[in-house]
Formats: C-alpha cells, structure tokens, sequence
C-alpha cells in the first residue's frame, strides 16, 4: 500500500466535534493555516450525539461563586482532580460561552433558573448559571465562520498514526473512505477526537468515538491518566435503542419485571425504601459508587445480564410525571416526542451505557501534552474532573481546553522547535512499519471485535472485579498473541477492501485500549466515583491519587502520582 495523497498545513486538527472546531477556529484566528480532520462529518462526536436534544453547559453565576464551583468539582471528584486544570475551567468558561453567543449561538435558559431544582447539576450542591446548549443552533453558526476563515476540513478521513522524531510531532497518517492513505505533514496538531465509547457493546455515543486519538498519543510519547473513570448514563434499549433517558425522571419511574413484580426489591438493601432510592438517583445522570443510588444501576445491570435479551423488564411513569414544572422534563419529552416518536406513556427498557470519559490525555493548563507540538482538548483529555464529573463540564471542557489548544498551538508555530524538517525517508519508514503492524490475518474480524466489546461492557463498565477483570485482560493477551503469531514480514496486496483495513486496525487498537484499561481498573484496588470494585466496595484513602500511564522502551509503565494540588 501506498500513500495515494499528501498534505502540508501548520496545524492539523484531529477531530470535529465542539473542541476540535474551537480548537481550529481560535488557531485560524490567530493566523494560522488550519486543517480539520473529521472520522464521520464536520459537527460530529458527543457535542453533537443524535440521541438527544443537546447539551446541558454550567458556568459560576457570579465571581464569588468560582471557589466555591471548584471545591466542589474536588469533592465530587473525590481528591483526584487535577485542581489546576479545574481552576482553569472554572476562570474560562464564562468568557467562552459569551464569544459563542456572540458569534450567533443560542442558548436555552429557564426563566427561573433558583425554581427548577433539576437544574442543579449532577453531583453538585446548588444552582449554577445553565445554559442549553442545541445542535440545531450551533450548526450553522460554526460551518459559516469554518468558511470565513479559510479553514480545510476532511470529512470521513481517520488518523490513524501520529509520526514524532525527537519528542516532536512532524506528521499524520490518515486513512480514507476509499482505503487510500493520506498523509498530512503539520508543525502542530490538536487531538480532539473525543472518548472511547466504540469499545464497549453499548454506548451513548457516534461510531467514530473509538479510542484511537489516546491509543495513537500513547504511542508517540504522551501520558494517559484516571483512564478508569468512566462515566454510565442509562440509555434506551427500547423502543429507540441509544437514546438517552432523562434521569430526572426516576422520581416518578415504576419498574417491574416481566411477572409485574418490583424490580429493584430483588437488589435494594432491606433497609433501603425504593422510592426513596429513585428520588435520588433522579438527582444525577452518571453511576457512582459515592452514593446509594448505586443500588439502581447494579440492578439494571445484573438483570440485563441474567436475563440477556431486550424484554426482560420495563420502566413506566407515575401519573403525576404530568404535573411536573421542570424545564428539564418539559423540554426531554417534548424533543423525545417530536424526534423519536415516543412519549411518558410509552413503556421502555434502559441499562447503564457507557458516555463520556473522565480521564485520557495528561495535559497542562495550556492544553499541551508531553510531546512538543502535540495538544490536546475535550473528552480525550483527563484530570480535570476526578472520579466524577459535575454535569455541564464535559462540554465547559470542550470550549474552555479547545480555545487553549488552539491558541497554544499557534504560539508553538513561532518557536523554532515547530520547524518541520523531518526526512522524508524516514517518514516512509514509519508509515511502513505501522502498516507491516496491520499486514495479519484473522478470520472473522468483525466477530472478534464484537466479542471484545461485550466483554468490556460485562466486565469493565459498572460492576468489575479482580476475576472479571484479569479474565478479560488474558482473552485480550491471547488475542494479542494470536495476531503476532498471523502478522506477515512483508506488505502484499492482502488489504483489498476498506472494511478489512478498518477493521485490523480497529482490533489493533481496541486491544491496546483494552489492555490499558483493564490494567488501571485491577490497579485501582478500591471504589471511587465512577469506579467501582465489587470485591473492594470502599473507597480507599491509600489510593487518593493518580494512576499515569506511559509507554516507555516499548512498555507500557504505571505509576501512582498526587496531581490534586494546586500550584
């Protein structure tokens, strides 16, 4: 195989979602030649995931409340927030939303906002400043300043290898829908392609969020941290698989299993009240073992897997779901009426999905990785949230970090270390070698990387274990094995299709994803947030820090570092 087509731009984008697009607009801005690279389509990934009606964004309501927002993201995060990170968040994301409105983007507000209590957001304490931020608004706002600003955007072109000489970014491997190989050359490049939702069997995300900007990263160089936290939302499993159900509407969920009978009585502690325990739950989106709505999720959970098909329960509401005056409740049905064709009397089925990430790539305030020239910002980053994540700060994130990536990024560009000078001979070597990696063969790709999704999902979502875990991690290691034992010495014509190539360098990926979580999840032998053990079910002040990951001489290190401090 060879590269059919190349590239040459000053910064290049991986990733088309809210913080690759901020990313790219603040680089083009400052005056830089920008090239955005997108696996499916421009406006992509979770800041524009189909299965709802937008995104929930929080900013502090006034200068006084910024500390008290950041003791809180550390409460929630349980002591493992990188706090300089989160304070950046915390100053930024005011100013953020306010350029964004004034380039045309229009946000969702309630009349009244200290009125609504579900609109406090997950996991936090008091009402912040809410904004409702929807695609159909954003859209077009963002592919017209994409267009003043000059900036190339590839639309279902994957990178798929980040090229580095000397702990510098020189250059990208992508491929393209038509199986040919692209190379983009680049001084700088912003990794903004989002979380690793592909991994697991059931997720609340777009298929091109697969874990391969983290997977890509580690093995240029950078570091990965608090990679086992992850957040589980519940989603649809009925009627409209994939569609994210409002968790706000658990004060009024009735669930039974199929003999009519209450489900949740079958798991709850007996000292537990069952509608005590869905109010609860009602009071924020994610699982965590922090609290005692835990006991929902694991229920789901556990009946999802005894049972394995669709039907095995349903979820109904309350009549008095009618009267409620949250805008949040309002506003899901209505969308969930007018885009799914679903309404409160419909009976539904739902699990826990896997979301959004709270760790992935170390990063520093100016949104820059351990490797010169390689920055990153969004779902792909991880610190500044901890084990748990307040809701509202994926997308604050997203602006906040990709605005820094952007502009840090075109500031690199004036340093002489950003000199692309790389060897073009070299740079074929490296594109040789990474595709002599995916020269194997292996029947039945596609069940293979179906297989290993289910396993993560049973295994490595919200309910884990030492056995369950160290399972998992030997049918990844066999299958490791199995692939080296069937990669060929030298490249032949065997790649003919897209889905083969796609799919081989999927697997390869996965199982390298696979295997770092599931390492970090063993590790972290404790239950804290969004991680859960059920063979150590308490948190464990022993582990109050950070699980880093590098791969150094070709190994991948683990070590246990205090990124909670402030400087």
């Amino acid at each position: 195989m060879q590269i059919t087509k190349e590239y040459q731009t000053q910064i290049l984008v991986v990733g088309a979602g809210l913080a690759g697009i901020t990313a790219g607009i603040e680089a083009a801005e400052a005056g830089s030649e920008v090239l955005i690279t997108s696996a499916a389509h421009f406006c992509s990934g979770s800041s524009f995931y189909p299965g709802t009606w937008g995104l929930g964004m929080i900013a502090p309501l006034n200068e006084n409340d910024k500390d008290n927002l950041l003791k809180n993201i550390d409460r929630v995060g349980s002591g493992i927030a990188n706090l300089n990170l989160s304070k950046v968040l915390v100053e930024e994301i005011g100013s953020r939303i306010n350029k964004l409105e004034k380039m045309g983007v229009e946000f969702k507000r309630p009349d009244n906002l200290e009125a609504d209590n579900s609109l406090i957001p997950c996991f936090d304490s008091k009402h912040r400043k809410w904004y409702g931020y929807t695609f159909k608004s954003a859209r077009p706002v963002f592919k017209n300043k994409i267009t003043e600003l000059g900036i190339t955007v590839l639309e279902k072109c994957e990178i798929i290898k980040l090229i580095v000489s000397d702990n510098q970014f020189k250059a990208a491997l992508a491929v393209n829908q038509n199986n040919q190989l692209i190379l983009i050359k680049a001084e700088a490049v912003v990794l903004a392609s989002g979380g690793i939702g592909g991994l697991y069997q059931h997720s609340l995300n777009t298929a091109d969020l697969n874990g391969y900007g983290q997977v890509m990263a580690l093995e240029a160089g950078c570091k990965l941290t608090n990679v086992e936290f992850i957040q589980f939302i519940p989603g649809y499993l009925k009627p409209n698989y994939k569609t994210i159900f409002n968790e706000r509407t658990f004060e009024y969920a009735v669930i039974s299993d199929q003999e009519g009978n209450q489900l949740l009585k079958k798991y709850l502690p007996a000292e537990l009240d069952e509608r005590e325990i869905l109010k609860k739950r009602a009071a924020h989106g994610p699982f965590s073992s922090r609290l005692e709505s835990k006991y929902v999720d694991l229920a789901l959970f556990k009946e999802y897997l005894q049972n394995d098909e669709h039907d095995f329960y349903n979820l109904s509401y309350q009549e008095s779901i009618k009267d409620s005056d949250s805008l949040m409740i309002k506003e899901y049905f209505k969308w969930l009426q007018e885009e799914k064709g679903i309404t409160a009397a419909d009976p539904i089925s739902i699990v826990p999905f896997e979301h959004a990430s709270n760790g992935g790539l170390l990063i520093n305030q100016k949104a820059a990785t351990a490797v010169a020239g390689i920055y990153a910002a969004g779902e792909i980053t991880g610190g500044m949230h901890g084990a748990d994540r307040i809701g509202g700060l994926a997308t604050a994130n997203a602006l906040v970090f990709g605005e820094l990536a952007g502009k840090n990024a075109a500031v690199y560009l004036q340093t002489k270390a950003a000199q692309n000078n790389y060897d073009q001979d070299t740079l074929a070597e490296e594109v040789n070698n990474y595709l002599k990696g995916i020269n194997f063969s292996l029947a039945n790709l596609a069940a293979e990387i179906e297989n290993l999704r289910k396993i993560m999902w049973e295994n490595a979502s919200i309910l884990r274990s030492g056995a369950g875990l160290k399972n998992s991690l030997q049918i990844v290691n066999n299958l490791k094995k199995k692939i080296k034992a069937n990669t060929k010495g030298s490249l032949k014509n065997d790649i003919q299709s897209v889905e083969q190539l796609r799919q081989k360098i999927k697997l390869k990926n996965y199982l390298s994803l696979a295997e770092v979580l599931l390492n970090a999840m063993l590790l972290r032998k404790e239950s804290r947030g969004s991680h859960y053990r059920q063979d150590f079910p308490s948190e464990n002040s022993e582990y109050r820090q950070n699980l880093v990951i590098q791969k150094t001489a070709g190994q991948i290190a683990y070590s246990w570092e205090k990124l909670n401090k402030e400087n």
